[in-house]
């Protein structure tokens, strides 16, 4: 398969975002492994999420499979609405919004 994961973390200040020229790119960093999960379990294609953000891209550059694992648990959780940056908050992507899925652990 060709598609893969591949985050655009851009931590834009909410000035920056909010302007009338505002800073595309969204920051998903904190949350993205939850929203992905959150999104394929809705399209019902959760069993697709591993090789999607593990399996495909290395596959396709012919590159090794990382041996780490990350640990998923299904429970809602609320995301903030802003992170504190450096002297102004950052929105997340989705931030406010109850993802399905929490990041448990680096297995």
């Amino acid at each position: 398969p060709k598609f893969f994961l591949g985050t655009d973390s851009a931590p834009h200040t909410a000035e920056a975002k909010e302007a009338a020229c505002g800073c595309a790119g969204l920051f998903n960093a904190p949350y993205a492994l939850e929203s992905y999960a959150t999104t394929f379990e809705e399209e019902g294609a959760l069993d697709k999420l591993q090789a999607f953000a593990s399996e495909n891209g290395p596959n396709f550059y012919g590159l090794p499979l990382n041996d780490g694992m990350v640990v998923l648990e299904r429970t809602d959780h609320q995301t903030p609405k802003t992170i504190p940056g450096p002297g102004t908050d950052i929105i997340p992507y989705l931030g406010g919004e109850t993802l399905r899925w929490r990041f448990v652990e680096d297995a």
